[in-house]
């Protein structure tokens, strides 16, 4: 069973943190660890964070100062011991069956990055589905579909992405800004194939 490691970063985000752990804890898939990055929170997120600290599947990492949401999460992969790392934002909610669905994604293809469309609650309450239409890219890439790929419209950020974590342990351990690295890769990653 494939171990996924959900890395949260945080920085007052008191209105929004409580849901966005609960639905990670409550995955069907039960192979997983959360890795919470208190980033100097000012606000009571803190304290939200040390009810979370006794549940066996949660790590806690305090940053003295705010160092920004990047390093923080080249934190959260240095301290992942899953085969893949997901980063959800504090703000975020999963679906609960969304770690399941990820792993039976990569336990069918041994993928390097994984995707997953997502949805976002806008504004005036409705959820609009966001991400890459999955036909363009699954499984290995040929020119047609770099094509289409690079046609579409893309959604910034990696929500909705799980990495291989192997595949980005390469990246020199003194760049802080790894994660803008992974960011790129996403990108091109998925219009030209695979990450060897």
């Amino acid at each position: 069973m494939i171990k996924i490691s959900f890395v949260v970063t945080v920085y007052n985000k008191e209105k929004t943190l409580e849901r966005c752990l609960d639905s990670i804890i409550n995955q069907t898939y039960d192979n997983y660890e959360i890795i919470i990055i208190d980033d100097g929170s000012t606000d009571s997120s803190s304290d939200i964070i040390k009810r979370y600290k006794e549940n066996e599947t949660i790590k806690v990492i305090y940053n003295s100062h705010n160092i920004g949401l990047g390093s923080s999460r080249y934190v959260g992969m240095d301290n992942a011991d899953g085969e893949y790392v997901v980063y959800v934002d504090a703000d975020d909610v999963i679906t609960d069956d969304y770690a399941q669905l990820l792993h039976d994604k990569i336990r069918h293809e041994s993928y390097d990055i994984v995707y997953v469309k997502i949805n976002v609650e806008q504004k005036d309450g409705s959820v609009k589905t966001k991400g890459i239409n999955s036909n363009y890219y699954e499984g290995r890439m040929n020119k047609e579909k770099c094509e289409k790929m690079i046609l579409q419209p893309i959604v910034a950020g990696i929500s909705g992405f799980a990495f291989r974590r192997k595949c980005f342990a390469k990246v020199p351990s003194w760049m802080s800004f790894r994660i803008f690295f992974i960011a790129f890769l996403v990108s091109s990653v998925m219009i030209f194939g695979p990450v060897i």
